[in-house]
């Protein structure tokens, strides 16, 4: 028994009270809190940018969309219109 003292008091020179060991608590999990909510605050950051920027993705995307889709209307009519005029049908 004794020896298993000498062997906890040369690991922990000094016992910590209850009291200590609260404290230290408290203050371990208020430097918790301190870096969750500073790592909540830059993924909000983060995640706003990222949001900015696949909006701004998709408005250009929305923009090509539209000009291909246009572009290929106007080469059916005009597909259309040479095909009637072969065929002369106008």
């Amino acid at each position: 028994m004794e020896t298993r003292l000498a062997k906890l008091e040369a690991i922990i020179p000094t016992l910590a009270t209850r009291e200590d060991l609260a404290r230290q608590t408290a203050e371990t999990m208020d430097r918790m809190d301190r870096l969750v909510a500073g790592l909540r605050a830059d993924f909000d950051r983060k995640f706003s940018e990222i949001n900015t920027a696949i909006l701004e993705l998709r408005k250009d995307f929305d923009r090509k969309f539209i000009l291909c889709m246009s572009i290929q209307i106007t080469t059916l009519f005009a597909i259309i219109g040479l095909l009637s005029k072969i065929a002369n049908i106008i």
